[in-house]
């Protein structure tokens, strides 16, 4: 998933946006929590699903260490 591809062919793109990132973490748009995510949180979103796939497609960050992410998010 690139951003143009996000966006590409979205009569309202902000509408599909929604639906392609809340798919992702099987929730639907209209659902309580689907609702709960505002345009601000969903670009953010958005914008870390392309990241994360660009970095998984060209596995170009070879100082990555799961292990230190983990703990960096246990910590906050």
């Amino acid at each position: 998933m690139t951003a143009s591809m996000l966006l590409r062919d979205a009569a309202q793109p902000m509408q599909r946006l929604r639906w392609l990132v809340l798919k992702e973490f099987n929730i639907l748009p209209f659902s309580e929590e689907g609702r709960a995510v505002d345009d601000g949180e969903l670009l953010k979103m958005a914008a870390q699903l392309v990241l994360d796939r660009r970095l998984s497609l060209a596995d170009v960050n070879p100082s990555f260490s799961a292990e230190k992410f983990s703990e960096a998010m246990k910590r906050g």
